[in-house]
């Protein structure tokens, strides 16, 4: 289902960390009941782990604690919120990208925090700063992810960031900005918008993109903050290929709490179906 064969890699801008990899060692037999190993995700939430796993995972959407030689980061979009291995249909690396493979279509996701998009920003578009960030002290205003795509296919991919969407259950669902969008709110108030969102907004991934076969395309996502405190978000992304044929990634993020009772509960579960299996 997720399988985890080893630490993934780590995204540009994102500075090393503390790795979870080493938490492999804690699999129990009821963590491969269901034919697959638990990725990282999980194993950090088993109950015989979890004192070991405060002590190597860092979570939050501040800059990176300083590391030990050959750590990761684990990524995540919103501080206290990390991705959701039983929910959605991509496989959850150790550094906290989601990766997702289908129709000849590869795509990896991974969320950035306010530094890691100012690096990136800054190393691939040479943006001189980072209009999006923050005020020192403030809470984010927008959570980002870095996108990786590829398209394997023999045909085009229509890929449109404007069919994204970000949903908080009941709460709102969000949509990414994009830089037409960005030019339009300027117009309105007979503003030209100022060089810097010009410069930065040239890394966002473009609201209607035809990709030929064999191409890549690298760019963000930004999305704005909730309104509303969520118990988790779900993103939905979806494309057409050249058949004509639709394709859908999704990923979910959790509260911490949340999703250790979740992941214990799904434990529990799967070790009653392998004392059953077991026993025939």
């Amino acid at each position: 289902m997720l399988p985890c064969e080893g630490p993934g890699e780590v995204a540009p801008g994102i500075a090393p960390g503390r790795s979870i990899g080493i938490l492999a060692a804690c699999d129990t037999g009821a963590a491969r009941a269901g034919g697959h190993d638990r990725c990282a995700i999980l194993r950090r939430m088993n109950p015989l782990c979890i004192l070991l796993a405060a002590a190597v995972l860092v979570v939050g959407s501040g800059p990176a604690v300083p590391a030990e030689p050959g750590d990761t980061t684990v990524a995540t979009p919103m501080q206290g919120y990390l991705p959701d291995p039983l929910d959605g249909n991509g496989r959850v690396a150790d550094d906290g990208s989601i990766e997702f493979a289908a129709g000849g279509v590869m795509l990896r996701l991974t969320p950035l925090d306010s530094e890691a998009r100012w690096r990136w920003l800054r190393d691939r578009v040479g943006a001189p700063t980072d209009p999006f960030g923050e005020k020192p002290g403030a809470e984010p205003m927008y959570l980002t992810f870095l996108v990786e795509l590829r398209n394997d296919t023999a045909n085009l991919v229509l890929f449109n960031s404007g069919r994204i969407w970000l949903s908080g259950g009941s709460a709102e669902i969000l949509h990414p900005l994009d830089l037409a969008a960005m030019h339009s709110a300027y117009a309105l108030h007979d503003r030209e918008m100022p060089p810097s969102y010009e410069r930065a907004g040239t890394a966002l991934l473009r609201s209607d993109d035809m990709i030929p076969s064999g191409d890549r395309r690298e760019g963000l996502l930004l999305f704005t903050r909730f309104r509303k405190d969520v118990k988790g978000f779900r993103m939905d992304i979806p494309m057409t290929l050249g058949s004509g044929d639709p394709i859908e990634f999704t990923a979910a993020w959790l509260e911490e709490n949340r999703l250790r009772k979740k992941l214990e509960k799904h434990e529990r579960m799967e070790a009653k179906r392998a004392r059953k299996e077991a026993r025939r």
